[in-house]
């Protein structure tokens, strides 16, 4: 998961800001930053703005940065100690060097001596202000536990204190419950013996008393319920009278109305016939209007004929002018005209018609 994060590691030590990969995760970034600050292991231990970073929460804190990531790295109070006496170690290696001339070449073997010694030395002061550091901070977590254990135990004798007042107030408080408890039951007992004695009589009296207001209650229902079956025997046969009276007069409008339904049949019958009658005699003359129709349409064809041909015989003619051009102007002679009674004794038509008026002849 860490190495699909590729997010930049700042390293902060001190003024120095170093950028390590995050890809060989926790203990790459460790060894990384051992091997450029020259540091142990144990000597150092990285936090954020949170708290102390460690192996379980460091890809927590990869996921949490929003583009890079920064780390301080603080070193422990015993190894700057250590490193505060190395450092001093090294100057007092380097003084003798500067100082001793060249021709004391025999000289040598005592300083390296006297060298190797102070190493010891200060070895062994190290290794004691180490132990006295760690015996330090185990004195103080024993003083702090100490005290809680004190304070813990003060708390309990007190909380004991409290506790057996408490006790002892409840006893007390339990034994005066107990002694008002027995004498309210006693007089509970008392109190419920008489009233079970007095509600016993009571309660038979009220039975006696439902009993007889039952009976009472009884009789009067039955006493409402003849009377009531009697005036309802009485309804129901003024009624079947009715309903008999009712039904012959029924029966006497329904013979009624047999009566007139075929009176209404044979009027409708002849109503019938005198419709098929009228429609026969409606079509003939329908029929025959027509023939007359078409007579009368031949009849005026003829004559139209007869003096188209008698204009055209006739034709006597005037010349007119209007001072520009002569015209011809005919006029029909109607003198030579026939009157049409000829025709109308010649036409076989205008004769088979009845309904034509006779032509009187002037």
């Amino acid at each position: 998961m860490v190495q699909a994060l590729p997010v930049p590691l700042f390293l902060a030590y001190g003024d120095r800001r170093l950028e390590l990969l995050t890809s060989a995760g926790y203990g790459g970034i460790r060894q990384q930053a051992e091997q450029l600050l020259s540091l142990h292991p144990e000597a150092y231990d990285l936090y954020d703005a949170h708290g102390k970073v460690e192996e379980e929460t460091f890809e927590r804190f990869l996921a949490c940065s929003k583009g890079f990531c920064l780390l301080q790295l603080r070193e422990k109070p015993e190894w700057q100690k250590i490193r505060e006496i190395e450092a001093r170690l090294q100057k007092l290696e380097e003084e003798p060097e500067k100082k001793a001339p060249p021709q004391a070449s025999s000289k040598d073997s005592d300083v390296g001596f006297d060298i190797e010694e102070r190493l010891q030395t200060l070895e062994k002061l190290l290794h004691d202000a180490a132990q006295q550091t760690q015996f330090d901070a185990l004195a103080a977590t024993v003083a702090a536990l100490e005290r809680e254990m004190t304070e813990q135990a003060v708390t309990s004798f007190a909380l004991n204190g409290h506790l057996e007042c408490g006790l002892a107030t409840a006893q007390k408080e339990l034994e005066s419950l107990r002694m008002y408890a027995s004498d309210q039951l006693k007089s509970l007992d008392d109190r419920l013996a008489e009233f079970a004695e007095r509600s016993l009589v009571e309660k038979v009296e009220q039975m006696e008393a439902a009993i007889t207001e039952q009976a009472i209650t009884s009789s009067v229902l039955n006493g409402h319920l003849e009377c009531g079956l009697t005036t309802a025997q009485k309804e129901l046969k003024g009624l079947r009278e009715f309903t008999s009276k009712q039904l012959g007069l029924l029966d006497e409008r329904l013979v009624q109305c047999k009566g007139d339904m075929d009176v209404l049949e044979a009027n409708l019958a002849e109503q019938a016939v005198t419709n098929s009658a009228m429609n026969g005699h409606l079509e003939c003359g329908v029929q025959t209007s027509k023939q007359e129709l078409q007579s009368l349409r031949a009849y005026a064809a003829d004559q139209f004929k007869f003096l188209n041909e008698r204009l055209d015989s006739e034709k006597p003619t005037d010349i007119w002018s209007d001072g520009f051009k002569n015209r011809l102007v005919t006029k029909p002679s109607l003198k030579s005209l026939k009157p049409l009674a000829p025709l109308l004794g010649s036409h076989p038509c205008l004769q088979a018609s009845k309904s034509l008026p006779q032509l009187a002849l002037r």
